[in-house]
């Protein structure tokens, strides 16, 4: 008489939570992977992808890679980066390799931009073993959902893409409970607006110090006559805000953050509007 065969029942696999140091690292491996430009390393010159848990342009898409599959985070997307790594292996991986070529730095760079796109997504309705967005004054969801762009890309001007950077960067600091770096990249990004209008009137980049360019900024729109009230304000509370964060010891709470994030978007939306 045959037997009956038993239906094993297949457990199904655990999540496995994201913590704030990962998060931190994830983040870091995108960043660096969108900054990659042609010419750039992609391996050692004698071949080797690693030495001593460090390397270039395919370390980190192999470290991405491994933290993508660990978390089970954007799993098509995953399994095309996959397959790039293997084209770079194949084709850099040796000894006197050549340096990141502009198709392969485009192909990178459009993976990499569709990766963050569903990792941001998913972050913001995942579950962490020590960190969630915080619910404060700001829309937290809205603001990880939209990012920088939502508010600061209306209109014919647009930021550079480095305050764009900072403001989404901010955005994330601010929405998992670190409001003193939040404020510290706001400045940053505040700074980046000033150095560009800087160099709008003067027609050149300058490596002057912040607090001599946003001078020179606001005595070149007083002498034209035009003092936009609501600009030289911001610019003032700016610098204030600079001068409170120059002490090693301040720490910015939550609503301190949180008005200083509003600040900042105003000032820079001011900026645009020159």
């Amino acid at each position: 008489m045959p037997t009956k065969k038993t239906r094993v029942k297949k457990i199904p696999e655990i999540e496995q939570l994201l913590t704030a140091t990962e998060v931190f690292y994830l983040g870091g491996q995108i960043e660096y992977l969108m900054r990659v430009e042609t010419a750039d390393p992609v391996v050692y010159d004698d071949g080797s992808i690693e030495k001593d848990l460090l390397g270039y342009c395919l370390f980190h898409m192999k470290r991405l890679e491994e933290r993508l599959r660990r978390y089970r985070l954007a799993e098509t997307q995953c399994d095309r980066l996959t397959i790039l790594i293997r084209a770079f292996e194949a084709k850099y991986a040796k000894p006197e390799p050549p340096k990141l070529d502009s198709e392969d730095r485009t192909r990178l760079r459009r993976q990499i931009e569709k990766i963050e796109a569903v990792v941001t997504d998913t972050l913001t309705r995942r579950n962490f073993a020590e960190l969630t967005p915080l619910e404060g004054v700001l829309d937290y969801k809205k603001l990880l959902s939209e990012g920088a762009k939502g508010f600061l890309t209306e209109g014919d001007k647009e930021p550079p893409s480095v305050v764009i950077h900072d403001v989404d960067e901010a955005i994330k600091c601010l929405s998992y409970g670190a409001p003193t770096a939040s404020v510290m990249i706001d400045l940053r990004a505040v700074e980046g607006m000033v150095k560009e209008l800087h160099r709008t009137i003067t027609g050149k980049k300058s490596a002057k110090p912040w607090a001599q360019l946003l001078d020179e900024v606001e005595k070149d729109i007083k002498s034209k006559g035009e003092q936009p009230p609501l600009l030289l304000g911001y610019l003032d509370y700016i610098r204030d805000v600079r001068n409170k964060a120059d002490h090693p010891d301040k720490v910015f709470t939550l609503r301190e953050a949180e008005q200083i994030f509003m600040h900042v978007i105003y000032t820079i939306q001011e900026i645009q509007k020159l």
